[in-house]
């Protein structure tokens, strides 16, 4: 089980790269931090939450920013 564990800061640049790319494309400047990324979590969950977290942060930024 330890060897499907992965850190969730490993998602951070991906994150970071479509939130750079989000606000572009909206004009919008975001200053993206990200805290206590240290933990981990299970491989399979963490690329299944990939999708609805880009989903979120396309929300954030086009309605909540």
């Amino acid at each position: 089980m330890k060897t499907r564990m992965i850190p969730f800061s490993s998602m951070v640049p991906r994150l970071r790269r479509i939130v750079r790319q989000i606000s572009g494309e909206l004009g919008k400047k975001v200053d993206f931090d990200v805290r206590n990324a240290e933990g981990e979590m299970d491989r399979n969950i963490l690329e299944r939450m990939v999708a609805p977290l880009e989903h979120m942060l396309r929300n954030a930024l086009d309605h909540g920013i």
